[in-house]
Order: C-alpha cells, then sequence, then structure tokens
C-alpha cells in the first residue's frame, strides 16, 4: 500500500495545508475514476500577507455521493496562463480572467467549494477530458448553483444590470407576469394601458450600454448553453455586482416584446436574440413535464455562432443537454480530427434517415470560391461544417413548416462513413436562369439598399418574361416574388409580426406596396407612434414586410429559374445550378453539376444504378410553388433518379 504526502492527504480531504511560498513546481494531478467522480476545487480565502495570492485544495468526490459545490461559468479567454494557483503539492498556471473570477468570488473568512472546468479537469489528459465531459450534464444539473462569471465591471455593465433590474420589477406595467415571463412575452399583445410604458420605456432606454451588456463574451460561448439550462439557480457576476437570474429572465421577457417592434423602434441586434434564445433554453430545460425529446443536432444548431476555443466542442459542448440518443451516439473524443467528427456525426444522421441534417451543410457563402465547400476544409458538401457561420444565417427557416417531398419515401445509399459520397434519390425540378447576387453584388445590405436591389432584379426578370412564349406568366412571377421573400410568411416572427396578412394575394399587395415604400418618403424609418397605430409617412404592415424581406435575404439570394419561378437559397446559387426535391425532404435544395465524369456503378437499395448526376450540394432553398408536396404528384414521381453528393 503506498503511503501519500501528509499534504496530499490534507489536500484530499479539502483541508489546507501549508503552502511554502517557494513551491513552484507543476501540479500533478491523481487520477481518478473519470467516469464516476470529479474534484471539487476548495477556494481559500485571501491571506493579509498576500492579498492577491490565489490557494486552493483538490478533492476527489463521488458524483453519485451529490457532493456541494458551486460550479463556475466562465470565459477562457487568453491562452496565456500566467496566474499561478497554488496547491499543497504544486502550481497550477490559470488565465488571467478565471484568476479575477476567483479573486472576486473567494469568501474573505472561509473556503468555498466551487467546480471550474480548468481546475477540476487534467487538460493535459485528453482520455480525462472527454470522460469529465461526458458527466458535464450531472455536475451542472446536481451543482447547488452556477456562478457566471461575465467579467470585470464597467460603467456600461453596471448601467445595464441597474437597468435591467429597474424593468423588472416594473414587469406589470408592460403586461408580463413575473411568475411566467417568457410565456407572457412570447403571447403578448400590447394593451393600451401598456403602450405608453413600452414608449417610456423605448426613449428611455440606454441601448447602448445594453447591447454592450448583451455583446458580453460570456453569453455567446457554446458551454454556456448546458451552464445556464440544467442548474437550479444562477448568479450573473459582473465584478462585484450580482444579478439573479430571475431578475434577468424577466427584464429579458419585456425587451424581447419591445425587440419585436424591431426597426419600427429601433436599438436592438443579434446579440440580444442570442441572449433571448439562451433564456428560452434554460426555461424549455427548467419545465421538463412540457419539453420534448431533445435531440443533439437540435441543439449543435441552436450552438451556430457560439464561440469556443476547440471547434470539436461545437458538438461536445451541448451532449449533457441531449435527452434522445436512441439513434444517435456521440462520444468526446479528444484524439479525433475535426473533420472525422463532423463526418461522423453527419453520417450518424443520413443513417438513421435524418435528411434534415443536410438543411444546414453546403457550399456556403463563399462567392469568391463557390467550387469550394469551404476554405479551411475539404469536408464534403453534404457534412455541415460547424466551423463556418458564414452559410448559416441568423435568420434560420422553420424547415418543418414545409414539405417539399416528405410523402415520398427517403432513400439514401451510404458506404463507409470515411468515403465522402453519399446517394440521394430525387427529382429535378428547374435551373436557375439569373440570380440577384450576380446581377446586384452587394454583400449584407441595409433595408435601403435591399429595397432597390429587389425591384431593380424584380425589372430583370419582368424583361425576361415578357418575351411572347412568357406573357401569361407575368402575374405568376410578380406572385413568386411577393412569396418567396418572405418564404410563404411561415416563419414565427412573419407570422407574428403580419398577423392576419398573410395569404398569397395579401402578400402580393405588400410587395406592390414594397416597391413604392422608397417614393413615399425616401426611406425606411419609421417612429414608435406608428408602430401603435397611430399616422405614420407610410403603411405600417407594408414597412413590417419590408423589413421581413431583409432580414430573411440579406445573407441570402433571390434566382429566376427557366420555367420562371421564383426561389430563395444560399447566397452562393448561380445560374446553371439545378432545383431538386429529395424524397422525404420538407424543402428543395440547390445543387452544382460536377463536370463530366466517366460513369461509375453503385449500389443502391440493392440495385445496380448508374447515377445520372455527380452534384455538390449548394443548400436548401425556398421554391416558389414546390413547397407542399407537388412533386409527389405523378408527373414528378416519375423523373426520380439518385444524385451523387460530393
Amino acid at each position: 500500500m503506498s503511503i501519500l504526502p501528509k499534504a496530499r492527504v490534507l489536500e484530499s480531504l479539502g483541508e489546507r495545508p501549508e503552502v511554502q511560498d517557494n513551491y513552484s513546481s507543476p501540479y500533478v494531478y491523481p487520477s481518478i475514476e473519470a467516469d464516476t467522480e470529479i474534484r471539487v476545487l476548495e477556494l481559500h480565502p485571501p491571506t493579509p500577507e498576500s492579498p492577491q495570492r490565489l490557494s486552493c485544495g483538490l478533492s476527489t468526490k463521488k458524483l453519485a455521493d451529490r457532493p456541494l459545490y458551486e460550479a463556475l461559468s466562465y470565459v477562457w479567454g487568453a491562452q496565456e496562463l500566467r496566474e499561478p494557483l497554488h496547491l499543497a503539492t504544486g502550481i497550477i498556471s490559470i488565465t488571467s480572467n478565471l484568476a479575477a473570477a476567483l479573486r472576486e468570488l473567494r469568501y474573505q473568512d472561509r473556503s468555498r467549494s466551487l467546480w471550474a472546468d480548468a481546475i477540476c479537469i487534467n487538460q493535459q489528459d485528453d482520455t480525462e477530458k472527454g470522460q469529465q465531459i461526458a458527466l458535464m450534464g450531472k455536475i451542472y444539473a446536481n451543482t447547488e448553483g452556477v456562478l457566471a462569471w461575465l467579467g470585470a465591471a464597467d460603467d456600461a455593465t453596471n448601467s445595464a444590470m441597474a437597468i435591467i433590474r429597474e424593468i423588472a420589477s416594473r414587469s406589470m406595467e408592460f403586461g408580463i407576469d413575473p411568475e411566467s415571463p417568457i410565456n407572457s412575452a412570447t403571447k403578448h399583445r400590447i394593451k393600451s394601458n401598456a403602450k405608453v410604458a413600452f414608449a417610456d420605456l423605448h426613449h428611455t432606454l440606454n441601448f447602448q450600454s445594453l447591447n454592450r451588456f448583451f455583446a458580453l463574451d460570456w453569453f455567446h460561448r457554446i458551454w454556456i448553453m448546458q451552464e445556464i439550462a440544467l442548474p437550479p439557480c444562477i448568479s450573473l457576476c459582473c465584478g462585484s455586482v450580482i444579478l439573479n437570474w430571475s431578475q434577468f429572465e424577466v427584464a429579458m421577457s419585456v425587451l424581447l416584446v419591445l425587440f419585436r417592434l424591431r426597426s419600427r423602434v429601433g436599438g436592438f441586434g443579434h446579440d440580444f436574440v442570442r441572449c433571448w434564445k439562451i433564456v428560452s433554453l434554460r426555461r424549455s430545460v427548467q419545465n421538463q413535464d412540457s419539453a420534448r425529446p431533445r435531440t443533439i443536432l437540435e441543439l449543435v444548431e441552436a450552438g451556430i455562432g457560439g464561440r469556443c476555443l476547440d471547434d470539436r466542442d461545437r458538438i461536445y459542448g451541448v451532449l449533457g443537454l441531449q435527452t434522445d440518443s436512441r439513434e444517435i451516439c456521440v462520444k468526446a473524443e479528444y484524439t479525433r480530427r475535426v473533420e472525422d467528427i463532423y463526418q461522423d456525426f453527419a453520417f450518424q444522421h443520413l443513417k438513421n434517415g435524418i435528411l434534415s441534417i443536410l438543411n444546414l451543410a453546403g457550399m456556403g457563402d463563399d462567392c469568391t470560391a463557390p467550387a469550394s465547400h469551404s476554405g479551411e476544409t475539404n469536408l464534403p458538401t453534404w457534412v455541415p461544417d460547424w466551423r463556418n457561420n458564414a452559410y448559416q444565417s441568423r435568420y434560420n427557416f422553420l424547415w418543418p413548416t414545409f414539405s417539399a417531398a416528405t410523402h415520398l419515401k427517403i432513400s439514401i445509399a451510404l458506404g463507409d462513413p470515411h468515403v465522402p459520397f453519399l446517394g440521394v434519390k430525387g427529382i429535378l425540378i428547374d435551373e436557375v436562369q439569373r440570380d440577384r447576387f450576380s446581377c446586384f453584388p452587394a454583400n449584407r445590405p441595409n433595408e435601403d439598399e435591399m429595397r432597390k436591389i429587389m425591384v431593380q432584379f424584380h425589372q430583370i426578370c419582368i424583361e425576361i418574361a415578357t418575351v411572347p412564349k412568357y406573357k401569361p406568366k407575368l402575374d405568376f412571377l410578380n406572385m413568386g416574388f411577393a412569396r418567396a421573400l418572405v418564404m410563404d410568411a411561415r416563419t414565427s416572427e412573419a407570422s407574428d409580426l403580419l398577423g392576419s396578412r398573410k395569404s398569397p394575394s395579401d402578400l402580393k399587395g405588400l410587395w406592390e406596396e414594397y416597391q413604392a415604400l422608397g417614393l413615399q418618403d425616401g426611406g425606411s424609418s419609421m417612429t414608435l407612434k406608428g408602430v401603435l397605430g397611430k399616422p405614420g409617412l407610410a403603411s405600417p404592415i407594408a414597412r413590417i414586410y419590408s423589413q421581413l424581406v431583409h432580414q430573411i435575404g440579406r445573407d441570402r439570394n433571390l434566382f429566376l429559374t427557366k420555367n420562371l419561378h421564383i426561389g430563395l437559397g444560399s447566397i452562393a446559387t448561380r445560374a446553371g445550378d439545378i432545383i431538386v426535391a429529395f424524397h422525404g425532404a420538407h424543402t428543395p435544395v440547390v445543387l452544382r453539376t460536377i463536370a463530366t465524369e466517366p460513369p461509375s456503378e453503385t449500389v443502391h437499395e440493392n440495385v445496380r444504378v448508374i447515377p445520372s448526376k455527380k452534384v455538390r450540394l449548394v443548400g436548401p432553398c425556398y421554391f416558389q410553388g414546390f413547397m407542399d408536396n407537388e412533386v409527389s404528384r405523378t408527373k414528378y414521381a416519375k423523373k426520380s433518379e439518385v444524385f451523387i453528393i460530393c
């Protein structure tokens, strides 16, 4: 039996051994049963002699014993490990941000039990990291509470936190029930007695401070999805200022109602959207009775745009939230390459017939190199590259609301997980004749620029359609613009903002008003008075349509096909690309045919076939007249063929 040094024994018991000031050797982590045990940090109070010095002990606990600890959530930040954390038998070097959090959060008169990943997990042991990440959901669910370290305070964060507290205290004035803030916000309709309160709030709100607060790095970490969703309680800590999560949730619910006015009132950006998604995710996880199983794909998709230091964590960072793992099994393995992990992830989904993962794949928005998937990887185009946020728009389609070919049985041919080819049965619908970006290559135009571009592109399409054989289709073309620009108003945002004005004829009328908006007042500004139903310079509903066109279309490319259908797809869509509906898919896709190669046989559903098309996936699209199983009609179904995606 080995004998442990006295310092190690005291440390393992969580007691504070005497630490020698000149002891500077790196700490050597004792091994643990990493799939059942965790280390808990006993953070010691400062000493009068060295008030800035950080010292602690590490003790091993069985997670099944429900040890008492608070979990620390923070930004790793710059990777210079310059700050020493002193233990009885060595030093752990940590980042300056983690050191600042520990100094601020430690008690002055006693130890504090914490769990912090950079300290409690041996970061040099990839096997242990993988095993501990598998426990992460339990670690955060079993904690007494999470201390969310947002960073050092400044005037802007102090102002923002004061505003949030005040809004939370006044929530009833805005018609938000503090006992059920999210439900009352998502179903909110501005009542007459709340109109004045919202108008006053808009005019007095310090948007600059709030936007700086929402832009803090902490809110944009992938890992906070589980760090916030699972624990029983959360404290937001910015310097010495602490905000209770319940106050934050109530205030965010009020601000959501204000945000839905969007450019009608101005002020908020996409940072607010991400913060709201986090608030909403926590509520759905905590309210387990009404929450349906959460798939790993939904969680990874929800993390799009989030930040992490290791791109493997774009998948591993949400494993703790997965509740439906019957079909997809993901194990955190830090010895594997990022590309192999992403391809295996896509392979598992497709093997189980989950075709929706293709909606997040494609060539992306790299317009300078449209023939490649991404500048940094050789992934097949059917594999989503979760590092590449550019082609995954901030304003996502709600694909399940469409049913392009869901009446047709999914048919996928897969080989070895590492073979970069995928065979999918589908129906060729049409071919792109002209696209907006090639005519007007504006990147992320503002709302006024977008309107001018769309009107000009409409004129180009009209000129094409005025040749004799197309004359009967002019009205069809106008209807295509009206519907494609807002995707039939079938997103939750469009449905909420347009209200009852969502029929095809309504949308056509709004498109006509949209074209004339620039002639009315030369701009797209709108006051809160207009929003609340008082006279404005232009039709409020037309301006809402204009905002939706901008939000939906600024990262996408409108196109015209040879049959004069209008579509909205990836910005990389170009003339010559083909529109295909895969069997079982919710939406059509844009494909790019690869240069002709000698045909090769493949096995598909136990039948030898010679694929007629070898293609790259450009991305999903909205396509006029083919979003509700029109391809299941006999004349289209007979045209099914296998597309080999590279």
